[in-house]
C-alpha cells in the first residue's frame, strides 16, 4: 500500500487539533472579557473545580510536579481566582479553593467548553463526537 501524502501520524493529528482547540478557547475566553489566563491555567482550574485541595492533591490530579502546581496556584492567586485557606482538620495544612471571581471564571469556562463541543459536534457530527470522546476516554497506556 502506497502512503498517501495527506496521511499523517496520530501524534501530529492530535497535536494539530489540540492547537486548534487551544486557539479557539482563547478566542472565546477573550470575548468574555476575563483576565487572560493560559491554557495550562485553565486546565488547572478545571481540575480544582468545586473542591478545596492541597497543592499535592492538585499536582496529582493535574499530573504535574508539586512545584509546578505551586507556581500555577500562586499565579492564579495573584489574578484573584484562587485563595489559600487553612484546612479545617489541621491549621498547619493549607487548601486551595476558588474565590468568588474564580467561581464566576469557572462557570464561564464550563460554558465555553460546552460551546466549543457544540461547534466541533456540528463539524464532525454528533455520532462521531460521541465516538471521539469514548476513544479519548479509554486507557491508552498502562
Amino acid at each position: 500500500m502506497q502512503k498517501n501524502e495527506h496521511q499523517t501520524g496520530l501524534v501530529i493529528l492530535l497535536s494539530e487539533k489540540y492547537g486548534m482547540v487551544r486557539k479557539r478557547c482563547e478566542q472565546l475566553w477573550n470575548r468574555e472579557g476575563f483576565e487572560k489566563i493560559s491554557a495550562s491555567e485553565r486546565y488547572l482550574l478545571s481540575r480544582i473545580s468545586g473542591h478545596a485541595l492541597s497543592i499535592s492533591e492538585i499536582a496529582r490530579l493535574a499530573n504535574i510536579t508539586r512545584q509546578a502546581a505551586h507556581k500555577f496556584v500562586k499565579g492564579l492567586q495573584k489574578k484573584g481566582l484562587l485563595q489559600i485557606v487553612d484546612s479545617p482538620e489541621n491549621n498547619r495544612d493549607k487548601l486551595v479553593q476558588f474565590t468568588p471571581l474564580g467561581d464566576q471564571c469557572m462557570e464561564k469556562c464550563l460554558k465555553m467548553e460546552r460551546l466549543l463541543e457544540e461547534e466541533i459536534s456540528e463539524q464532525i457530527g454528533a455520532g462521531n463526537m460521541d465516538r471521539l470522546k469514548t476513544l479519548l476516554s479509554e486507557k491508552w497506556f498502562f
